[in-house]
Formats: C-alpha cells, structure tokens, sequence
C-alpha cells in the first residue's frame, strides 16, 4: 500500500465515529485482523452465514460498489453508499487494500448526510444493526459421493435454492447445473479428480421454482463414514452478478446514445487511456481503432497537436469545458476540421477522466473560408480588395520589430489612360483590361507576395525580403509586363501605367505607407506625361 494510503488509514482508525469491517479476497466479510488496532465497537459484527458489504447496501449501489472492489488494487478505492434499512444514510465506503499485510481488505464506513423531509441534509450517524442486516443465507455446503451425486445438503441449501435435502438427495450436479455452464464446471471436477486441488467455478444452479442462482462452487476432498467424498461449498453470487449486469448494461446504453450521436465520443481515463471510442469518432479520425489520447492527437495537424495535448490536461484538472477547432490530417484521406470538445468527467466511484466529443465542422470552415476569401478578394481581378490589403499590410507593419529595416516593400500602380478605354470601348472591354492586369501583376512576383486591387484602376503590389537595390528592378518589371497591346472583346487597347515604390519604414501605418507610394506613383506620372511616346492608353 501506497505510504499517503496507510497514513489516511492510520488516522482514519484513530477516529470513533466509523464502522469498520474486513474482507477476505473474494469479497466475504472476515474476523478483524489481530494485526490491526483493536476495532472495538467500531467493528462491524459478523452475521451467522457468510455475508458480503452488498447485503447491507441498496441494490441501486451495487454496480458501483463492484466497480469499486475490482479496483481495489490501487491500494485506495472510495464509493458512495446509501443503506438498505435507511437509504436516507449516505456513507462513504472506502476500500484499502491491505491484503498483502494483514490478510484482508479493509473496509471503513465514513458518516455523510441524512435527507430530511424538507430536503436538507444533516449529518448521519451509521446504525451498527444496519450494517449487520443479512438478506440470508449466503453460502451452503453439499457432500457429494465421487460419482458426483448428492449424499446431503445443509439448511442453507433450502434457504438458498428451494430444494429440501430429501429433494437434492440422488441428484448428479449435472441435472442443476445450466447446460451453457455445464463445461466449465466437468472440468473443475476432473481437476479435482486429477490433481487434488481445490477448484472454484462460477455457474448458474438450477432453484427448485426453476430459476437460475448464479453461485461459486468449490469443491474439495473430504471423508465420511470413512469413504472419502467430496465436499462443495456454495456461495451466492446474485448480487455481484446483478451488480456486473447492472454496469454492462449501463455500458451498452452508454454504447447505444454514443451510436445515435452526430458526433464521435471518446473516453478518456486519468492515464489518458480510452475506455471507450465510438464508430463515429473512428470514422472522423480516420483510425481502425483508438488505444490513448495519444492516438486521437497524432489524427490532427501538427500544428495543433500541442493545444489538444494541453486542452486534455486542463479538462481533466478543471470543471471547465475545452473547446477548439482543429485539423484532422488522415494520412490518405482528405484533411477535414473538426470542433473538439474536452469536458472533466467522474463515475461514482471516484474516477477522474476526460470526455472528448467530436464534430464536423469541414463544411463551417470552407463556407467561412470561402466567406473570408470573398469579403478579402476583388471579385472582377481574383485579387485582394481593399480591406485585404489592409489587413495583410497591417499584419506585416505590427509585425516588424521597431527599430528594424523594412517590413515590406509597397509599389502603387495606376493604369494611364484607362478612362478613355471605357468611353470608347465600354465597360466590358475596360473589365477585361482590369482583369489582364491582376494577372500579369500575380505572374511578376512570388506566390508569397500579395496583389491587391484598392479601387478602379489602381493596384498595388505587396512584396517581402527586398533589398533597396533591388526596388528599382522590381518597378522597372512591373513597368515592362504593363506595356503591351490587350485584345479585349471590343478591339484592341494600348496597356501602359505608372508605378511608385517606397520600402517600409519605422513607424509607418498602412495608411502612411500608402500615401508615401501614391504620392512616388503620381511623380512617375508626371515624368511619363512629359514622354508621351514612354506608353498610354491608346485605341
């Protein structure tokens, strides 16, 4: 057992408002151990027949209490328990694993909270006579001959099954054995016969109202009259089987509104294991199967990789519910968004994990996408409006450090002579012309470079990591791929315009920087104006 463990096990026996009782391995309750501090009248009595914790509960608990015993192994195991002759009593029953030390598994009852009529609560005392309440007989003992017929039965048995012993007398233990469990219990009595062992088996035995009784036989050498015999223990086993049934079914409900779910719901356990992983969830991740978080994660982008590792763990350290949107990058498959949803979860026995529910959002993010690019994009050029070059400039200007070189280089181009293309060749012929231009203007420069068109015949050209020797050269290719003849479908028209470039500075805002090539542009302008023959518009 874990140190901090027997520490709050130490302290815990030092209290006197607790019940106390130990149980064996399989779950009986057993004498004190001697080795422990002296129960006194803290100790729970033990009943005339063999008797589990489950006897003194609401059935409603047992699923949870067996949940909690199968856990037992972690050295510490809390349960919250309603008794059955008061379930207004609320107990925490904590199981500490101390087999190894002292033999049993002890079992303290911690007072909670009594409902009252008007729906507070008030502390509880635990009524020693509850927890000794039995339901009956648990356990039953049958002398059988080797041939493996019934030579005597004691009370018990008539308590537990409805058959007298007169009844039983005669029977072969195949006759009350369930035909699906007929296998397994012919192969515990064969090991017995071969080897000697005491062997233990789960059946269903046959009551004499025809029902079935799950139990657990043991059968072991014995002597009588001086004939050997053998002599079979059994213990009812109804309530942990009807517990374990409670919490399969639990589980298939659980599976079954996973099923019916738009979304993929997996489980997490404090260990990031998945307990649970619904098709839908397998489908979306693109996976055959889901072991730990780590599986779900490895499904994403890499770059959100990290805040789902980081989301689990806040979700499972918080009450609060994580939500993000990431891209699932299924290898073969198409790339698809997904919202995921981490929210903390406990079961009743004290378990801590993590629920993560996952929904399709590829639809929502290429309609948003599709809605960004549209609200950001010139409709009659393919190139960035307006507000897009604003924001992507202003994004690189905020970006800079303030003291360093140029974040950007910004060249400002206006067609020369445009107006007289609409005039005289309609509007069509001056769509087509625009058109041409973002074109050739995206041809000139990197795919990582922006062109923007800020309003009628006005561009402008974004452009990172240059030089100042090589402004020029960059104007000068702009000038070159804008000096050409366009056929346009009124007839031919002469393509020429004027460009201003400026680089970046500290300190300017997208509306400074702007300005500053608008105002390089229009000197261009008038240097282009005094050479005539350099390239206008012409038809």
């Amino acid at each position: 057992m874990k140190p901090d463990h027997a520490r709050e096990l130490e302290a815990l026996l030092a209290r006197s408002d607790i019940a106390l009782a130990a149980i064996d391995d399989i779950g009986f309750r057993v004498p004190w151990p001697e080795a422990l501090p002296p129960a006194g009248e803290r100790a729970v009595p033990l009943p005339p027949s063999r008797s589990t914790l489950l006897d003194v509960l609401v059935p409603s608990d047992a699923a949870a209490v067996a949940q909690a015993w199968e856990r037992r192994g972690e050295g510490r195991v809390a349960v919250t328990v309603h008794l059955r002759e008061d379930p207004r009593i609320e107990a925490e029953l904590i199981f500490f694993d101390t087999l190894d030390s002292v033999g049993a598994v002890v079992a303290v009852f911690l007072p909670g909270a009594e409902s009252s009529a008007d729906g507070t609560q008030a502390p509880a005392a635990i009524p020693r006579e509850a927890l000794t309440t039995s339901q009956g007989p648990r356990n039953a003992v049958v002398v059988k001959s080797l041939k493996a017929e019934v030579l005597s039965a004691d009370a018990r048995m008539t308590l537990m099954t409805g058959w007298s012993e007169d009844q039983l007398r005669g029977m072969r233990s195949s006759e009350l054995v369930h035909p699906e469990d007929l296998d397994r219990a012919v192969r515990a009595w064969l090991e017995l016969r071969n080897t000697g062992r005491s062997v233990r088996v789960r059946v269903r035995h046959l009551c004499a109202d025809g029902s079935w009784l799950w139990v657990e036989l043991e059968n072991r050498y014995g002597e009588r009259d001086g004939h050997p015999v053998v002599v079979c223990e059994m213990v009812d086993l109804s309530d942990e089987m009807a517990a374990h049934e409670a919490a399969r079914s639990t589980a298939r409900l659980f599976r079954l509104l996973a099923a019916s779910l738009p979304v993929g719901v997996v489980l997490l356990d404090d260990d990031g294991a998945a307990t649970f992983a619904s098709a839908k969830a397998l489908e979306l991740l693109g996976a055959p199967t889901v072991a730990r978080l780590d599986d779900v994660v490895a499904r994403f982008a890499e770059s959100h990789r990290a805040q789902l590792e980081a989301a689990a763990a806040d979700a499972l350290a918080s009450e609060r519910k994580v939500v993000l949107d990431a891209e699932i990058s299924p290898g073969d498959a198409t790339a698809r968004w997904c919202r995921v949803e981490m929210a903390h979860v406990d079961d009743d026995d004290g378990g801590r994990g993590v629920l993560v529910c996952l929904t399709d959002t590829t639809e929502r993010h290429e309609l948003e996408a599709e809605l960004h690019r549209r609200a950001h994009t010139d409709a009659l050029t393919g190139c960035a409006n307006r507000v897009g070059v604003h924001e992507h400039l202003g994004a690189l200007l905020r970006a800079a450090p303030p003291t360093s070189g140029a974040a950007c280089a910004l060249v400002f181009v206006d067609l020369d002579g445009f107006k007289a293309v609409n005039d005289e060749l309609g509007h069509a012929a001056g769509d087509h012309l625009l058109a041409e231009v973002g074109r050739r203007l995206r041809s000139a420069v990197r795919p990582v470079d922006l062109v923007g068109r800020l309003g009628g015949d006005e561009f402008v050209v974004v452009v990172t990591d240059v030089e100042p020797g090589e402004l020029d050269v960059l104007r000068e290719r702009l000038l070159h791929d804008l000096n050409d003849v366009v056929d346009t479908p009124a007839g031919p028209a002469r393509l020429a315009a004027s460009c201003g470039a400026v680089l970046s500075a500290p300190g300017d805002d997208v509306d400074r920087l702007v300005a500053r090539a608008d105002a390089r542009m229009y000197a261009h302008k008038r240097e282009r104006a005094c050479a005539p023959d350099r390239g206008h518009f012409s038809i």
